[in-house]
């Protein structure tokens, strides 16, 4: 038998050798390469067929001369040539260094004034590596680097900055629309990024942000398009408006530490990649749009002890959690803010809550089944125009209000075509269901489908048990409150029973119009109950109002 080989009964070989060929362990292949700091491996394998033999495996020892090199500046250059020094310096082992090469600073298209590098876009910066000085000649250090035109035209040709030490502040445009940007270090000094420094560089995909920042301008970073991940440092307390908004590509955010930040701003995050966020316990208030359209955000969790107060309009509209918990301090929810998260199923409001206003379209074509408001509640929806808190929710099918219910009015369209709705108990404290209106000066058309969204309940073709607590405060039923409750057309076989409570003064227009109401009873006025099958009519209408009414007004057409 050949030195060094030996059988394995029944081997299956790749390349055509026989099952039980012989390997013949002869030859070294390499695991891994030894560096200067670090041992390598090696393992034998058959000549004939490549397999390896694990027990062979021995550690390549460590090269003393195995470095691996890139340049970086040692010594920072001045406006004045070849005044810098750069060396190579091992990635394995920062203290193992190689050859050096003087560098000077960029100046073409390129201005130095006292403290300022400023960056021309009437000259053409030729580097694609631009190199800012860290000092004028006289000594002046440079501190500040910005765009000195008003209009910034494409730059196609830097692919790397590099910045001195020295700055503090990176000014307004100063990178704008460096297209080809892939690489930039931002010094530990640095504390300000003001607004549109960076935006449109549509090539950076990372970026690293130093301890000492404390403002993040407007538009700081928006569009780019491949930025992949940033870290928010612990000491930022400015973050503006639409500072990575487009970033489409941004799927993690992170906030280091304890977060100083209190505000996160319109359209902070909007359209980015994003798919989960943790929110800090210091944020009080999420601005419009801050994280709507973000197609990918799945969870959202508010940490601990969370001082938020306020969610602005959709903040997190458009995107795809299916779960939510909101926090206790949260007082605000404005206008649509998770409105067609198609995904959403769960709302749960943390124990002990402040929430007062549950705005328009909060909840809007959402797959919400059940939810329950919280006591604190005193206003769902409103009066404002724009779709109702739940409007559209298709598989809505249970609405619990919290024993102790505060909830005094009931804004239009909040339950519109909840179709799968069979059942609403209005707790006592509810005052107003919609808005007050008249005629068709104000709506046009009556049918689902064309109709301004103001009904509460309009088009909740299931709708069949309409209850009000004993003791409702109900004052105002509003337009087309109860409107087209019926699945078809002929009306489906009237069912619901309705008793209005005693305290209803106002019936707004056509209130309870192509409905299918089997009695609708008004207390104290039983000579003006009545079965209807095909639903309330004008003639009908025009009969009670000129015969007398309840309250103190019914709006023409109130049924």
């Amino acid at each position: 038998m050949l030195a060094g080989a030996f059988v394995i009964g029944f081997a299956g070989c790749d390349n055509g050798t026989p099952k039980d060929h012989i390997h013949v362990f002869d030859d070294w292949q390499i695991i891994t390469v030894p560096t200067c700091v670090a041992t390598g491996s090696r393992v034998k394998v058959c000549t004939s067929c490549g397999e390896s033999d694990p027990g062979s495996i021995i550690a390549i020892p460590i090269d003393p001369d195995a470095h691996t090199y890139e340049w970086e500046i040692t010594t920072w250059p001045t406006t004045v040539p070849d005044s810098g020094v750069e060396t190579g310096v091992c990635q394995n082992n920062i203290a193992h260094t190689g050859d050096t090469r003087p560098i000077s600073a960029t100046t073409t298209g390129i201005s130095y004034t006292s403290y300022l590098c400023s960056l021309n876009y009437d000259e053409t910066i030729t580097d694609s590596r631009l190199i800012i000085a860290a000092a004028q000649e006289w000594g002046q250090d440079i501190t500040y680097v910005s765009l000195s035109s008003s209009s910034a035209e494409e730059n196609t040709i830097v692919t790397e900055v590099l910045l001195p030490p020295s700055i503090t502040q990176i000014g307004g445009a100063a990178f704008y629309k460096y297209v080809n940007l892939e690489k930039i270090t931002i010094p530990e000094n640095v504390s300000s990024l003001s607004a549109n420094s960076f935006q449109y560089c549509t090539n950076l995909k990372n970026i690293t942000l130093p301890a000492n920042l404390t403002t993040i301008g407007n538009a700081t970073f928006a569009y780019c398009e491949n930025l992949e991940s940033i870290t928010i440092p612990e000491n930022v307390t400015t973050l503006g408006s639409s500072s990575f908004q487009y970033c489409t590509k941004l799927e993690s955010v992170t906030f280091a530490g304890t977060s100083k930040l209190k505000d996160i701003p319109l359209n902070a995050f909007a359209r980015t990649g994003i798919k989960s966020i943790t929110i800090p316990a210091g944020i009080e208030t999420i601005g419009n749009n801050a994280f709507n359209n973000c197609n990918s955000l799945a969870d959202i969790v508010f940490e601990p002890g969370s001082l938020l107060t306020s969610i602005g309009t959709t903040a997190f509209a458009n995107i795809a959690i299916d779960t939510l918990t909101l926090p206790a301090n949260l007082e605000t929810l404005g206008q649509s803010v998770f409105g067609n998260c198609s995904n959403l199923e769960t709302v749960n409001f943390a124990p002990g809550g402040k929430l007062k206003n549950i705005n328009q379209g909060v909840f809007n074509n959402t797959k919400i089944q059940s939810i329950t408001i919280p006591t604190s509640v005193t206003h769902l929806g409103s009066n404002s125009g724009g779709v109702g808190v739940f409007s559209q929710c298709g598989e809505l099918e249970e609405v619990l209000f919290a024993p102790g219910c505060q909830v005094v009015f009931i804004g239009q369209g909040t339950f519109y075509r909840c179709e799968s709705l069979e059942s609403i108990t209005i707790p006592a404290s509810v005052k107003e269901l919609g808005v007050m209106g008249n005629g068709n000066s104000m709506y046009a058309g009556d049918q689902p489908d064309t109709a301004v969204v103001d009904g509460v309940f309009f088009a909740c073709s299931n709708l069949r048990e309409i209850i009000f607590e004993s003791g409702s405060q109900l004052e105002t039923i509003g337009t087309r409150a109860f409107t087209w409750l019926r699945g078809s057309d002929p009306p489906t076989p009237a069912i619901i029973e309705i008793t209005i409570p005693a305290g209803v003064v106002n019936v707004s227009w056509r209130a309870f119009y192509m409905s299918c109401f089997k009695t609708i009873n008004i207390p104290g006025y039983p000579d003006r109950a009545a079965a209807i099958a095909a639903g309330w009519d004008s003639r009908w209408d025009t009969e009670f109002n000129n015969n007398g009414s309840f309250g103190t007004t019914i709006v023409n057409y109130g049924f």
